[in-house]
């Protein structure tokens, strides 16, 4: 306020009490638009010693960061009707699909991820001439509206068929880079190759980056050579490779909304589809993006069904999906007593829809807390793994799809191709 005078002479009008201070905060607000930004213009064609003169220029003061660096050096052209900068392809996303704001970090991770599979190169010689790129030879602009497109057919598949409605419930950032590359280069992969894709999704999320490949960014540079840019089959057949043999347990000790177990139960109760506790009908994908609008984490989506439980706290069975009108305090209390406006069947399908049963609402009524919390975390723990069972199917066996296969082929060969699919 202090930099806009008018503003500021309105407040000091309504606040008369503080008129003791009026010469004191004009003072400051003229020293504030008096203040003097140096700026230096330099015009050059050669983009090296520009760039030489930016890092010498960051190495001052607070550091930007990667995707802050990559924007400054690589945006486009703004004159073209396209997303110009990663933070404009967050923003499209983000408005469009109901999939949350995407950090622009991860962004730079799927631009880079798209044109090659090591993520962790430098990205200021990414357009340079003669430097091998996949899709090389792509304006700047081009790069830009293809990564978006790549990420919303990731984001599509996730949201329709792996069962991930937001990036606040996404277990790990890393793979939504991964699935971005693979999109990229095959935009419309076979219905088989896509149970296949979500399978390997869920196996990867329960084995986690850091037992099958050290760290993120490992995950994402051996992931990512995984998908041959030729080939689809072999693609998924490599990504499955990847966690074959590995342990898919789950464990979620505490809950805390920034883990991925917790993400993984937040998936699992979203996909029981949970409905409005005062009118019955299921929550719509636009409604939890409506609630999340802005935030990181799922949190606001969230009730406590006993908010008094300290203990509880940390509980994922103290835990509910309430949104739009029902993200209130008090509609916490329509699970503990069936309202007016629904008939039992309606109230029961409620209960199930949240994984509670008319015991747990009983309790809840009563003021029960431990029985109602330890049968809630029995019952949040079971639905998802069943939820990761269905999502995973580790125990089915992986065949590619059949046109990719040679049916006059002998048993032997056949079974060389199916395994090499997988290798």
């Amino acid at each position: 306020m202090l930099s806009d005078l008018q503003r500021l002479l309105a407040w000091l009008r309504d606040h008369p009490e503080a008129g003791e201070h009026f010469e004191e905060a004009t003072r400051v607000a003229k020293l504030i638009r008096q203040f003097k930004v140096p700026a230096y213009v330099v015009t050059q064609e050669d983009e090296n010693v520009l760039r030489d003169i930016f890092d010498r220029m960051n190495n001052y003061g607070k550091r930007l960061s990667r995707a802050e660096v990559f924007s400054a050096l690589h945006s486009g052209d703004a004159g073209v009707d396209r997303p110009r900068d990663l933070s404009e392809i967050a923003e499209d996303i983000d408005g469009r699909m109901g999939f949350g704001f995407i950090d622009e970090d991860t962004v730079l991770r799927a631009f880079l991820a798209r044109r090659g599979a090591d993520v962790t190169r430098e990205v200021r010689a990414e357009f340079e001439p003669g430097v091998r790129r996949e899709f090389a030879g792509e304006p700047i602009e081009d790069a830009h509206l293809h990564t978006q497109e790549a990420l919303e057919r990731a984001i599509r598949f996730l949201q329709s068929e792996a069962g991930v409605p937001h990036f606040a419930f996404l277990p790990y950032r890393y793979l939504l880079v991964v699935l971005a590359r693979f999109f990229a280069h095959h935009p419309e992969p076979a219905q088989r190759n896509r149970t296949l894709l979500r399978r390997w999704f869920w196996r990867a999320a329960m084995v986690g980056p850091a037992m099958a490949h050290g760290s993120y960014t490992n995950a994402m540079r051996t992931l990512g050579a995984c998908v041959d840019l030729a080939d689809e089959t072999a693609s998924v057949g490599a990504l499955l490779h990847a966690t074959a043999g590995r342990d898919l347990g789950f464990e979620m000790p505490r809950f805390r909304s920034t883990t991925a177990a917790a993400r993984f139960a937040l998936c699992a109760m979203w996909a029981l589809e949970p409905r409005s506790v005062r009118n019955g009908r299921p929550y719509e994908q636009e409604a939890l993006a409506d609630l999340l609008r802005g935030e990181t984490t799922a949190s606001a989506a969230l009730s406590l069904l006993v908010p008094g439980a300290t203990a509880g706290l940390t509980r994922v069975g103290n835990r509910v999906v309430l949104l739009g009108d029902d993200a209130t305090p008090d509609a916490v209390l329509y699970l503990a007593v069936k309202p007016t406006t629904l008939n039992e069947g309606q109230w029961h399908e409620v209960l199930q829809s949240h994984a509670m049963s008319p015991a747990m609402a009983a309790d809840l009524e009563a003021g029960r807390a431990e029985p109602l919390l330890d049968a809630r975390d029995a019952a949040v723990d079971m639905t998802t793994r069943r939820f990761l069972m269905r999502m995973a199917e580790a125990e089915i066996e992986d065949t590619p799809p059949l046109d990719t296969l040679d049916l006059d082929a002998t048993e032997p060969e056949r079974d060389a191709r199916v395994k090499h699919a997988g290798a």
